[in-house]
């Protein structure tokens, strides 16, 4: 038998030889990258709810920003930062009731909100206080105490606020059936919120050139209404 240098038969050199060669094809086929073409993936767009959850999401922080500014700055309309009323006279329950009577019946302009228009109508001194920005006193009500005040809620208002406020809120100095009665009798519409936690309950009248009287009535309930904590008086135009 004729053998190869090596000692083995020819054959197997050339099948080792053949094999080498099969393997080195697989390696150089593997490298080269191939020359398909390759699918492409179309992203899909964002779905309507996925959009909204973002949008609510920036909303969101967007509230808890507002309410972090809100605790540092002050606003600009704050009663609380008001001065102080001067001291007014003590009154009794009936006298105040008359003088809130007498001031709805008054009201028929913008003009008549001012605080001199308004210390004629209720009989009662309104002393500016320490910055000039609120017109009022303050006094003794029975057992409790009262606030009278006259201001604008903003630089160009046309005219003034009239509040009239009770503390304590339940000490019921004032009630319901007295200050509604002469109110109702002058010929006010009264109406109730008809849901809510506002227990107020409003009147109103024309008052004449578009305008209205509106009075607020804070109550302890509106449903069952005793005592009167808060008077709020203010002139708006007549809706339609």
């Amino acid at each position: 038998m004729d053998f190869s240098r090596n000692g083995r038969p020819p054959s197997c050199a050339l099948a080792m030889t053949l094999a080498a060669g099969v393997l080195t094809s697989g390696l150089v086929a593997c490298a080269q990258p191939s020359a398909l073409p390759q699918e492409t993936t179309v992203p899909k767009p964002p779905s309507q709810a996925s959009i909204e959850a973002e949008q609510n999401k920036a909303a969101a922080a967007s509230d808890i920003a507002a309410d972090a500014a809100a605790k540092v700055t002050p606003r600009l309309v704050d009663q609380g930062a008001y001065p102080e009323l001067q001291a007014g006279p003590a009154l009794t329950a009936p006298t105040l009731t008359n003088a809130l009577a007498q001031l709805a019946k008054a009201l028929r302009s913008q003009a008549d909100t001012a605080p001199a228009a308004v210390e004629q109508a209720m009989e009662l001194k309104l002393p500016p206080d320490s910055k000039g920005r609120r017109y009022g006193v303050k006094g003794a009500l029975g057992q409790g105490g009262y606030e009278l005040a006259v201001w604008k809620p903003y630089a160009k208002h046309p005219g003034h606020l009239i509040e009239v406020s009770v503390n304590p809120p339940g000490s019921c100095e004032l009630t319901m059936d007295a200050v509604q009665a002469p109110l109702l009798s002058a010929g006010f519409r009264m109406t109730k919120p008809g849901f809510g936690d506002d227990h107020r309950i409003m009147f109103d009248k024309q008052a004449g050139q578009n305008l209205g009287v509106y009075i607020a009535v804070k109550t302890d309930n509106r449903n069952d209404p005793h005592c009167v904590s808060r008077v709020t008086f203010e002139l708006e135009p007549i809706d339609g």
